[in-house]
């Protein structure tokens, strides 16, 4: 709650501002309202009757003052509960409470609420109504509570909504509207809901939603649409929802959801041929993301993973060769790889293609391999004396590793490793390879370990690595690598290290990184091209390049780039503030988590935004994550300091403070109109007094002071201003 306190300190000091302004007094209120209000007061206040609550009394309402045993003071924040003898509710019952940050409305007779009903309540954080009797609610009942950021309807009788209900909301991240009866709900009534990151539609009564309804939602993460009346699902219904990792579809009668993926053949050619070119189809708004496995039998791919973006129709067309002893049949499979573990709700379904009528496909046989390939393996055979010995079983029974290490080994050609499916290891390294053919370890399935170090490899082909999706652990350094095809590495999501460097890299391919789903160790140094640039971009969405007050952001981060799982990112501004100042990160997404970043009143020059990665993630030798500042008001100016002989502040401020994160030092500047005593200080999130920065007589004009973290922890740190019967709060990370 403390994080909120800066937002509801300033909401305070604008209603202490309107004290004059003609809201209703408490008397005034609804009875049973009136009643609750004093009754709050009661303990602490000693307050007994309506006419003694004050707007000042008001302004605090939903706190409590609380000590520590040192007796350094604290708050804590307690719901509003208005329970079944509240009976109607009228507008202005909220009034001048904007330090209130949870209302319950509950198990009430209520069946309708007016328009702007909690006007009053703008620090409100969560709004819970529960158990009630509403049937219906005006357009404009949530009007004036565009802060809320969890909503609950639950449990009434309510059978639809009005287009525009949750028009105006900025920061509503989790709505809960389970339990209704609901049977549709209007196609744009999430329209605006920017920020949302969970929607529960649990228990109620729909049949079918309007295609589109979730299209603007690209922040979601969490829908549950449990416990409804779904026979089928629209088509295109989770269309937009690109960020949705969770999905609850169960106690519906069509549960579970089967999907189509499709495997076509794209060169119209049914007969026995040498190759066929393949693709998958997935439909639009099928809810998956990633990738798919292509396996087969009787022939080898280009490629065993296909890469499909969602709602894409065809993508990725792979080669399929038949084999040339092939006499049998060839079937094309296609096994999902699922979205998350959550998503038990769903099947994604491909059926077998026949490619090649009357084609099998034999191992090659042992004899005809490289000769170092084919000695190695009949040395590893204790109980074989000649190549012509060995069979499949023999093949399969080889599962720990084959050393072909120095041995002046210059080149390998498909087939040379077919059949060792329970292979584990193989070492190539510290041999004479100056090239590698496609699909060079074909058939090696269940390979963990690759190395290939210290060899002369100056060139490799886009498709080398084919095949070894169980593969961890790859080893290129030391070789004369000049540049890696696009796609090398597709496929390689289980790898977890990848060593390129000491070659002769100076650039890389785009997307380089972008199927190593598991990668936490990537070295890149000792290459000309090193250190590799990766760019973090801050931009600006709302087209604006002028001075201004506000200016909406949001990060960019490129597809490909070697950052793996969800870095958290944080954002600072000099010479303003931004909201939130915590962005996360989902593996190659464009634009994520739009902010708001706010220039300072006694800003005279520009406000600047820059991104600082937090979370580094796995090990990247050889890699520089770049990150551009941007102006956003290059223009901007305002009053600035005595010394110029320009005017004073109008009033007191207290900036932010800059760099936020910081290490271990950070400024934090604040404005005085007039001379005055002051107190600044700084407290940790328990409310206690961790620094004294100033404490005494200022004079009037603009001010910094620097404040060293010493030896306090990591976390969110509160600064606090009094001056002039003021308080004003803001908040600071430090970040080791």
């Amino acid at each position: 709650m403390w994080a909120r306190l800066g937002f509801i300190v300033s909401a305070c000091m604008a209603g202490a501002a309107q004290a004059q302004a003609p809201d209703p007094s408490v008397c005034d209120r609804t009875p049973q309202v009136r009643d609750a209000i004093v009754a709050w007061f009661e303990e602490d206040e000693g307050i007994s009757d309506c006419s003694e609550v004050t707007v000042e009394h008001l302004e605090r309402f939903g706190r409590r003052e609380r000590y520590d045993r040192d007796g350094s003071q604290y708050y804590e924040w307690f719901p509003f509960i208005l329970g079944s003898n509240i009976t109607e509710l009228q507008k202005g019952d909220f009034a001048n409470m904007a330090s209130l940050q949870e209302l319950e409305i509950v198990r009430s007779p209520i069946t309708t609420l007016p328009d702007s009903v909690f006007t009053g309540l703008e620090g409100l954080w969560k709004l819970s109504i529960l158990y009630n009797l509403f049937t219906t609610l005006p357009s404009r009942v949530f009007a004036g509570l565009e802060y809320l950021e969890n909503l609950n309807i639950l449990n009434t009788p309510l059978t639809t909504l009005p287009d525009s209900i949750f028009a105006g909301f900025k920061n509503l991240r989790r709505l809960d509207m389970s339990g209704n009866e609901f049977t549709t709900l209007p196609a744009d009534v999430f329209a605006d809901l920017k920020m949302l990151k969970s929607l529960w539609l649990d228990r109620n009564s729909l049949e079918t939603l309007p295609v589109g309804v979730f299209k603007n939602l690209e922040t979601l993460s969490l829908l549950s649409l449990y416990e409804n009346k779904f026979e089928t699902l629209p088509e295109g219904i989770f269309t937009g929802l690109e960020n949705l990792k969770e999905l609850s579809l169960k106690g519906n009668p069509g549960f579970p959801f089967t999907l189509p993926l499709e495997v076509i053949r794209t060169d119209d050619n049914a007969s026995i041929f040498d190759s066929a070119k393949v693709a998958i189809r997935i439909a639009t708004g099928i809810p998956y993301e990633g990738q798919v496995t292509l396996s087969l039998t009787g022939g080898e791919a280009s490629s065993e993973t296909i890469s499909l973006e969602p709602g894409a129709v065809v993508s990725a067309p792979v080669k399929i060769t038949r084999h040339a002893d092939n006499t049998g049949a060839v079937f094309v499979a296609v096994s999902p790889i699922p979205y998350n573990t959550h998503r038990y709700d769903i099947e994604l379904r491909a059926d077998s293609l026949f490619l090649f009528p009357e084609a099998i496909i034999p191992n090659p046989a042992v004899c005809d391999r490289t000769p170092q390939v084919r000695d190695a393996i009949v040395e590893r055979l204790k109980d074989v004396a000649e190549c012509s010995e060995v069979t499949g079983e023999d093949l399969l029974s080889l599962k720990s590793s084959i050393f072909l290490s120095d041995i002046r080994m210059d080149a390998l050609k498909q087939g040379d490793f077919s059949g060792l499916d329970s292979l584990e290891i193989l070492h190539l390294n510290d041999n004479e390879f100056t090239t590698l053919p496609d699909r060079a370890f074909s058939g090696l399935d269940s390979l963990k370990i690759l190395y290939l170090h210290n060899n002369e490899l100056s060139t490799v082909a886009p498709h080398t690595f084919a095949g070894l999706k169980n593969l961890r652990v790859l080893r290129l350094y030391n070789n004369n690598i000049e540049a890696l095809p696009e796609g090398i590495f597709s496929g390689l999501r289980k790898l977890t290290t990848l060593w390129i460097h000491k070659n002769q890299l100076t650039t890389l391919p785009d997307n380089m990184f972008a199927d190593l789903a598991s990668l936490t160790n990537l070295s890149l140094r000792d290459n000309p091209g090193a250190p590799f640039e990766f760019m973090l971009e801050v931009i600006r969405t709302d087209d604006g390049a002028g001075p201004a007050g506000r200016a909406k952001v949001a990060a960019r981060m490129f597809p490909g780039m070697p950052i793996w799982g969800k870095p958290g990112l944080s954002l600072s501004a000099e010479g303003g503030a931004v909201k939130p100042e915590m962005v996360t990160f989902e593996p190659g997404a464009m634009v994520s988590s739009p902010a708001i970043a706010t220039r300072d009143a006694d800003n005279g020059g520009t406000v600047k935004i820059s991104i600082t990665q937090v979370d580094t993630g796995p090990v990247a030798l050889g890699v520089l994550f770049v990150r551009n500042p941007l102006v956003l008001f290059g223009e901007a100016s305002g009053p600035t300091s005595t010394e110029t002989g320009e005017e004073l502040p109008e009033e007191v401020s207290l900036s932010a403070n800059y760099p936020n994160p910081f290490n271990p030092e950070t400024t934090i500047r604040y404005a005085l109109p007039v001379a005055t005593t002051l107190r600044l200080a700084v407290y940790d999130m328990l409310g206690r007094e961790v620094g004294i920065l100033a404490d005494g007589p200022q004079a009037a004009g603009r001010h910094a002071l620097r404040f060293h973290a010493g030896p306090l922890p990591s976390g969110t740190y509160i600064i606090r201003l009094d001056a002039d019967g003021e308080s004003i709060v803001r908040t600071m990370t430090l970040s080791r």
